[in-house]
């Protein structure tokens, strides 16, 4: 069953025609801000988005990681395969979505999320995202690149950290008309925030969508209960090989 779905949304073209309208994009900025910026795409291999299984990690935009070379993809999860500088972000990420692997029943969580379509909504690098180039443009680029992948791909799972994906991405979920409704909030640390679970109907059928407050600077959802609920919510609709 799995084999079939995964088929019918495969395109060896996709990630070559995303890549190259971030890199046109990327130069366009440069040229515009007359300051060198970087970019990084997929935080994964390249099949996870030619050939996708319907799971989708999102953050906000590179940050201030070791290695500042500008990539397309990587071989392996970033989150797990790369040092970013001791950043809390990653490693909290990174224990979440063990956490969702471990109640989905998957041993190997290292292979499930290297066949997971992981990046950030924004592909262009800055220490923060309050030091972000033109970023207003940047996020308009990011929602418009993502709402083509998501009517491509047709993601069942979507898990984001921080402000302007999950607002991106509930916007998107309005104007596809898969019809998002609001299942659970979970309380964050900082006053005022919260992540929400919605579930949507998607083109493979019923999803979910985990968009929680992002972990830097000590933000995000702490508490262990809390935690294991989010991951026990999104378990039941990542899918694996």
């Amino acid at each position: 069953m799995i084999t079939i779905e995964r088929r019918v949304w495969a395109d060896n073209s996709r990630f070559k025609r995303f890549a190259q309208r971030i890199k046109a994009e990327h130069a366009a900025l440069e040229s515009t801000s007359g300051t060198k910026i970087g970019f990084r795409f997929l935080y994964g291999p390249i099949a996870t988005l030619n050939d996708p299984n319907g799971n989708v990690v999102l953050g906000i935009n590179p940050g201030p990681e070791a290695d500042l070379t500008n990539r397309l993809y990587v071989p392996q999860t970033a989150y797990y395969s790369e040092d970013w500088n001791d950043s809390e972000y990653q490693s909290h990420v990174r224990a979440f979505m063990q956490a969702a692997w471990s109640f989905a029943a998957i041993d190997n969580w290292r292979k499930a999320w290297d066949e997971s379509l992981t990046a950030n909504l924004i592909p262009f690098r800055s220490r923060g995202f309050a030091e972000l180039q033109e970023a207003r443009r940047c996020v308009k680029f990011g929602c418009e690149l993502w709402r083509d992948i998501f009517a491509e791909i047709g993601p069942r799972a979507i898990i984001a950290f921080g402000g302007p994906p999950a607002t991106a991405i509930l916007e998107l979920l309005h104007d596809s008309g898969w019809r998002p409704s609001l299942l659970q909030t979970y309380p964050a640390k900082q006053p005022k925030t919260k992540a929400e679970l919605y579930s949507f109907d998607g083109p493979r059928g019923e999803g979910r969508a985990l968009l929680a407050p992002h972990y830097a600077r000590g933000h995000g959802v702490r508490r262990p209960d809390l935690l294991r609920a989010m991951a026990a919510a999104i378990a039941p609709f990542l899918r694996h090989s």
